[in-house]
């Protein structure tokens, strides 16, 4: 809900879109009882946004605090930032940036949207896309889509400068077995090997995220 920068998505004009999308996925009744439900995200989705910022690629813990004191306020930009160094104690200060914002931008909303789901008994599915490109180093927003829809010849890969130099059997193999899966889904609503992906459950007891 924090819009100090704009966010992706449409805007809330009362009529069309009557209020924040993600709010009401995360919060409403669904009507239809016939529904399924599959949501993810990549493991640094806010890597593929920085752009040429020097801020995100050079930037001390003065510059990431002051970064997210535009999003968060001052009274929290700090303690999150500590927080999340305590996490992950091994990033620089722009993965700890990319890490915070790829939460605030997306995987928050897209979890509380899967948790409202399960909650009214959906069968409801979660990945994450974590396969660490060649050039950035990161698994970034867009990154799975050369997976999913399996567009890895030479042509296709001239126009995705983060895979350069990637292995294109590592992609037909991961796509084989995530395809399986997905491919599943979208055939009868559930994946078909509930062992490798369980559903998604509203409270603790089975939260779980597919690292594909």
């Amino acid at each position: 809900m924090n819009h100090a920068w704009s966010p992706m998505g449409g805007v809330v004009d009362g009529d069309v879109i009557p209020a924040n999308p993600a709010l009401i996925l995360s919060t409403k009744s669904y009507s239809r009882k016939d529904f399924e439900l599959m949501i993810g995200f990549a493991k640094d989705e806010w890597q593929f946004f920085p752009g040429h910022s020097s801020t995100f690629r050079h930037g001390n813990e003065f510059n990431a605090i002051s970064i997210l004191e535009q999003v968060f306020g001052k009274d929290k930009a700090l303690s999150l930032f500590m927080s999340y160094k305590g996490l992950y104690p091994t990033h620089t200060t722009a993965q700890l940036l990319n890490d915070i914002m790829s939460m605030q931008m997306f995987k928050f909303s897209s979890l509380e949207i899967a948790s409202n789901f399960a909650s009214q008994v959906f069968s409801t599915y979660v990945f994450q896309f974590s396969v660490d490109l060649p050039a950035g180093g990161d698994a970034i927003h867009t990154g799975d889509m050369p997976f999913i829809f399996r567009n890895f010849t030479s042509q296709d890969m001239e126009k995705w400068p983060a895979f350069e130099g990637i292995d294109t059997q590592v992609i037909a193999r991961l796509s084989a077995n995530f395809g399986e899966l997905y491919g599943s889904f979208i055939r009868r609503g559930d994946v078909g090997k509930p062992d490798r992906w369980p559903t998604f459950s509203f409270d603790n007891t089975n939260q779980t995220v597919l690292w594909f």
